[in-house]
């Protein structure tokens, strides 16, 4: 008889007909599903994004509540992936099911913002997180400051460390400094895109700054860009690592509210590729600054300037070497590996490819 636990996942994945999708939390989930079908883990999928446009909100909120109610007795545990609305309004609704089917829960908060989204929810909102969400079995976050936090502010002993990951899918190699910057994110004015083709303006021809992503503020158009920043187009999940791997620097000058651990630099991290990028939100925990990345100010385009000018071919040896080491933290077989053992699961062997 099989006792491992049978977990039902409820979350929302990228979908290539919406780009505006594919962002953090949508794209670890992913990943963690991956993860779960290469070692024969079993588990249920409720996906919670499946409309789009007006009125999906409480769409999916429906279809997703409705879709745990009839199936969650088939499982032990309910783990409940959420951005900051989901968090807030979908996931005490949840709980409040996992306690009438006497099953358990685990709450996976995606983000660095989990805290400020909490604090400024109106107090009826914050009111039924607070004694439901808590006392789930299971608490993860993104960063170390969010358990900090959770632990001081709620005793929680239930809080855990779980990381943005990526898969190492290519091994690490040495590219020769060819001052070629890469941003790859969604395109809009908080993740500093403005600051980037401003900055450009200071570099000749011997640098190369492409651009991708979908445009997702009006603020930005493509005819801003011009001169040796260049703007890519929308780039498919399927596309970043082999895109990356041309260039020698990811450059993201984000302010973005929502920052975690921006994803686009683990990825970078799995090839040797290092950053610049801002000190900001949870960032500095992601990125050691002089080792694996630099940190300047946010909303400055002059320190940005002054970090790509500062990359020679010495301190970019240095860099690769950092970024090689740090995305240790970061590997997705080692962190998700751990993290299914909070459940109960061993991990099994991989399929056959």
């Amino acid at each position: 008889m099989n006792t491992t636990p049978l977990v039902m996942i409820v979350g929302s994945l990228p979908d290539p007909m919406v780009p505006e999708s594919t962002g953090g939390s949508t794209v670890l989930l992913r990943s963690l599903l991956e993860f779960l079908n290469a070692h024969k883990i079993r588990h249920g999928l409720v996906r919670a994004n499946r409309f789009f446009g007006r009125g999906a909100f409480f769409k999916n909120g429906v279809a997703t509540l409705w879709a745990v109610l009839k199936d969650l007795r088939k499982f032990d545990f309910v783990l409940v992936n959420c951005s900051q609305n989901g968090s807030l309004y979908l996931a005490p609704l949840i709980f409040i099911i996992s306690r009438l089917a006497r099953r358990k829960m685990a709450f996976r908060a995606f983000g660095g913002d989990f805290r400020e989204n909490l604090t400024s929810a109106p107090t009826p909102v914050r009111w039924l997180f607070e004694r439901t969400v808590i006392r789930a079995e299971l608490i993860f976050v993104e960063t170390k400051a969010l358990v900090h936090y959770f632990r001081s502010a709620y005793s929680c002993q239930n809080v855990i460390w779980f990381p943005n990951s990526r898969a190492r899918t290519a091994e690490a190699r040495t590219r020769p400094y060819q001052r070629r910057f890469v941003f790859i994110s969604h395109v809009k004015r908080s993740k500093g895109v403005l600051h980037l083709i401003e900055a450009a303006k200071s570099f000749n021809s011997q640098y190369v700054i492409d651009v991708y992503g979908p445009i997702l503020d009006s603020e930005i158009a493509i005819n801003n860009f011009s001169g040796i920043i260049r703007y890519r187009g929308h780039l498919p999940p399927e596309k970043v690592m082999e895109t990356l791997d041309m260039y020698n620097v990811v450059v993201l000058p984000t302010f973005y509210d929502g920052e975690g651990y921006p994803g686009i630099i683990i990825e970078a991290y799995s090839l040797g590729i290092p950053c610049i990028t801002t000190k900001w939100k949870a960032i500095p925990e992601v990125v050691d600054d002089g080792q694996s990345g630099i940190l300047i100010a946010p909303h400055s385009t002059s320190e940005l300037i002054h970090a790509m000018r500062k990359i020679d071919e010495g301190l970019y040896a240095r860099l690769v070497q950092g970024a090689q080491a740090k995305f240790k933290e970061f590997d997705q077989e080692q962190v998700n590996e751990k993290f299914i053992s909070y459940f109960g699961i061993e991990k099994r062997s991989k399929c056959a490819v």
